[in-house]
């Protein structure tokens, strides 16, 4: 049964209209951000690289260096955004990152 987009996906998944679902890595990510229920079972992909970027001379040379700093992204809630909070997570910096789009900030 095909999805478009990912996100009706996601939400048959949520209701239990269905109980697997094949998707990328990146859009399950996202999905668990937005806390969808998700099991990644197996990944085809060998990395997914994540990049911050910064000034040249930044203060910034580590992950650690985040604390206290908002970081810009596309949209909340892309796959960027998520991978953002997972990192601030694993820091334990999540109340110390603040990110920040176009669109909206986080409080």
């Amino acid at each position: 049964m095909p999805f478009r987009p990912a996100s009706l996906l996601h939400q048959a998944i949520v209701t239990g209209d269905i109980k697997t679902g094949l998707d990328t890595a990146a859009s399950s990510l996202t999905a668990s951000g937005r806390g969808v229920p998700v099991i990644i079972v197996s990944d085809l992909q060998h990395t997914e690289r994540v990049g911050i970027w910064v000034p040249a001379g930044s203060k910034l040379n580590r992950l650690e260096d985040l604390k206290g700093v908002k970081l810009g992204v596309p949209r909340m809630g892309v796959l960027s955004h998520t991978q953002g909070l997972l990192i601030a997570r694993r820091l334990g910096m999540e109340k110390e990152v603040r990110f920040v789009s176009e669109e909206l900030s986080e409080p």
